[in-house]
């Protein structure tokens, strides 16, 4: 959580309009991009970039078979691994500068958007933007999903039609939804969360809903996003 922590300390000082949509902006600038695609062509970062890409070529997360992933668009859904391989392909993407990881995680992030589902009884849902889905959910997926549009933001693959009905760059399409995530969790928090003030749920929270906002391109309300760093300080 301290790195976390740090970033959002950083990027609330520095996110004036002189910055506003300039990516990537959380952990890293576009500065130091071109340090960073050196360093994976050497050792030890070499042998962990290999493994990224096998990660994320193979959508492994965690022990779940069949996975949906843009090979095996019927496979089985695994919402978090899903999260998960939007933001690891997005890296690949500011590593190689190659548009088709970007396309893999847009692929990924457009699975996320597009879930309605919602707790019932036992079944948890993950739906974007709804107040009756695991607080957890919504805050994994909103973290994930603004890592990826931070980091795809100037991929070509990210700049096109949303939809062949919405028009919508499809960046400022994910811009547009991850405030609603946002709010949803600033405003709410969704089920199943320990109010404890101490919690590590109301870390989590703070910390999903503050980079949600630091990484969006959309005017915010100040007052949630104060409420929600103080949550993760």
């Amino acid at each position: 959580m301290k790195p976390i922590l740090v970033s959002l300390m950083t990027l609330t000082a520095l996110l004036v309009p002189s910055v506003a949509q300039t990516h990537p902006r959380l952990f890293f600038s576009p500065a130091e991009v071109p340090a960073l695609r050196t360093k994976i062509t050497q050792s030890p970062w070499l042998e962990m970039y290999n493994t990224l890409v096998a990660d994320a070529e193979s959508g492994q997360y965690r022990d779940y078979a069949g996975k949906r992933t843009p090979a095996n668009p019927s496979g089985g859904i695994d919402p978090f691994g899903e999260s998960v391989n939007g933001f690891r392909c997005a890296f690949l993407y500011v590593l190689t500068g190659d548009d088709a990881w970007a396309q893999k995680s847009r692929w990924y992030v457009e699975r996320r958007l597009e879930d309605v589902t919602v707790d019932s009884g036992s079944f948890v849902g993950h739906g974007w933007g709804l107040t009756n889905v695991k607080g957890l959910s919504l805050y994994v997926h909103g973290k994930n999903v603004s890592f990826a549009y931070d980091w795809c933001y100037d991929a070509p693959s990210w700049q096109t039609p949303t939809s062949g009905t919405n028009s919508t760059p499809f960046r400022q399409f994910v811009s547009q939804r991850m405030l609603v995530q946002a709010d949803v969790i600033a405003t709410n928090g969704g089920t199943q969360q320990n109010t404890d003030a101490a919690s590590n749920w109301q870390c989590n929270r703070g910390s999903s809903a503050s980079l949600l906002y630091l990484a969006m391109d959309e005017s915010f309300s100040a007052t949630n996003y104060t409420n929600m760093y103080n949550k993760a300080e």
